[in-house]
């Protein structure tokens, strides 16, 4: 595991960005594409505006939504909204970021049909960018929930999340774990008990599913809280 501290949150998110840049040209040196997988929340907004400005491989890059609420994607409580509006609408005008390449999540033809969407790109993410909730969950992988216990399915459909909206869809535990680079943001006060859980090894995955992704094959956890 790797840890990028900052006090500021603007320059956890620019660590973050060159993070993501760097990582794309070493894994397009193996590969062909990226295929990069977003969350939704306060944590990632100044990542993404920050993405929108850097001069990044976009064609070779695929966007696949780790967490979506069953909205429609036009609705402003869409996670994939919230990412269109910060960076994916300026890339898509400037024809930066082929629209092929943008993946949104669609309730019909819904999760067997996103499942294949992401098998015909690699069936798994080069790079997950998720914020982690105060509760220690990560995209819509909450503490003590009945989907941590899914070791097979690629994305899991909720009607009974704890955080409204309860109707929702995310990456599955297993796609968390097989993800070739992980970032997970700890920003905020807020988030301060879900980072001492964390890093605390007697705390178990079910009541802190954002150690999931210590099973990633490179981890990297960026906080603006400072260590203990």
């Amino acid at each position: 595991m790797n840890l990028i501290y900052f006090s500021q949150q603007d320059l956890c998110d620019k660590a973050v960005v060159d993070l993501f840049s760097s990582s794309t040209q070493q894994i397009l040196r193996q590969k062909k594409q990226v295929i990069l997988g977003i969350s939704g929340g306060r944590s990632v907004q100044g990542i993404f505006t920050l993405l929108r400005e850097a001069p990044l491989p976009w064609r070779k890059i695929h966007i696949f939504m780790a967490d979506e609420r069953l909205v429609s994607i036009t609705s402003p409580e869409s996670n994939f909204y919230l990412a269109r509006k910060l960076f994916l609408d300026r890339l898509l005008r400037k024809k930066e970021l082929p629209v092929r390449n943008v993946h949104p999540f669609y309730r019909t033809p819904g999760i067997m049909h996103y499942a294949q969407e992401l098998q015909r790109q690699g069936g798994q993410f080069d790079i997950l960018l998720l914020g982690v909730g105060a509760d220690g969950h990560i995209a819509s992988l909450f503490p003590h929930h009945l989907s941590l216990h899914d070791k097979v399915s690629y994305f899991l459909a909720l009607n009974n999340a704890p955080l409204p909206p309860t109707e929702r869809m995310t990456i599955s535990p297993a796609l968390v774990q097989k993800a070739g680079l992980a970032i997970l943001l700890f920003y905020g006060k807020a988030k301060a008990g879900a980072y001492r859980a964390f890093r605390d090894r007697t705390v178990p995955i079910k009541e802190c599913p954002a150690k999931l992704a210590l099973a990633a094959k490179e981890l990297y956890v960026v906080t603006d809280l400072k260590p203990d």
